[in-house]
């Protein structure tokens, strides 16, 4: 091969170097985010929990209170009407009607894997009774 027939390959292979740093530094930073500081539930602060308070707080401050109603296991058991009385109206329920959200902390600048909302998710069985509880990130 001549200096100038490795010359594409050589492109080729810079290029390729270069998107997978990139990707890795993006990849790093998600990571980081992830599990440090604002996606840590278990380092939020915490509240105990008072339906009242739930309900007059903004959405992406209900945060407070998830760390009181997990380590509770507040819902478990309960029937829908609880919840829904407890809580308020979900801000999404599955169409088959087996899991219901909140959302409880929203990160849009940042923090916590690029704009990710931080939700208080339920299960329900065929009954609609709160089968488990959770923290989930979208």
């Amino acid at each position: 091969m001549t200096a100038g027939s490795q010359k594409p390959y050589f492109r080729i292979a810079l290029a390729a170097a270069i998107v997978i740093v990139a990707v890795g530094a993006v990849a790093a930073t998600i990571t980081i985010q992830r599990f440090s500081g604002l996606c840590d539930v278990d380092g939020w602060e915490r509240h105990a929990f008072d339906s009242a308070a739930w309900k007059a707080s903004p959405a992406d401050d209900r945060f407070r209170y998830v760390g009181d109603i997990l380590d509770e296991d507040m819902f478990v058991g309960a029937g829908t009407p609880q919840l829904y009385d407890a809580l308020g109206k979900p801000d999404y329920v599955s169409s088959d009607k087996r899991y219901a959200t909140y959302v409880v902390r929203s990160f849009a600048q940042g923090g916590c894997a690029f704009n990710a909302v931080a939700i208080l998710h339920f299960d329900f069985d065929r009954n609609g009774a709160v089968t488990g509880q959770k923290v989930r990130f979208d």
